[in-house]
């Protein structure tokens, strides 16, 4: 949501206070980060996607007027396998989804959604090589 400006951040929030009582914990702690965006989005700073090689376990990373969001920023995916992503990248780039999962103990199901984000570019599903793949 923090990526997608102002107006979603507010409508997100709006939903949220809407529900009242009926809020969720997980909603109610996801209204105080939300405040903090609108914050920061209402100061003139943009949030940047999540990176496989740049986001940190915990932490935003700030560029220019653009913050990168940490790894525990994206739902479902806590602190501990944040810091083993950021753990397996110090051994090189991760070559396919499949030793992604493999190297940092990521699940397939998050490798799915940071796949569906964008995060993990072209990234074949596995290393193998086919001697066909050029042929056809």
């Amino acid at each position: 949501v923090m990526g997608d400006g102002l107006t979603a951040v507010k409508a997100k929030m709006q939903e949220i206070k809407a529900k009242g009582f009926d809020a969720s914990n997980v909603e109610n702690a996801l209204f105080g980060t939300l405040e903090l965006c609108n914050e920061m989005l209402e100061r003139g700073f943009k949030f940047g996607k999540l990176d496989l090689y740049r986001s940190e376990a915990s932490d935003f990373i700030i560029e220019g007027d653009t913050l990168i969001p940490p790894f525990s920023a994206m739902d479902g995916l806590g602190g501990n396998v944040a810091k083993q992503i950021v753990e397996a990248r110090k051994a090189g780039e991760f070559l396919s989804k499949t030793e992604l999962r493999k190297r940092a103990g990521v699940s397939q199901t998050l490798v799915e959604k940071m796949d569906e984000m964008g995060i993990l570019g072209n990234m074949p599903e596995d290393n193998q090589l086919s001697l066909f793949d050029d042929l056809f």
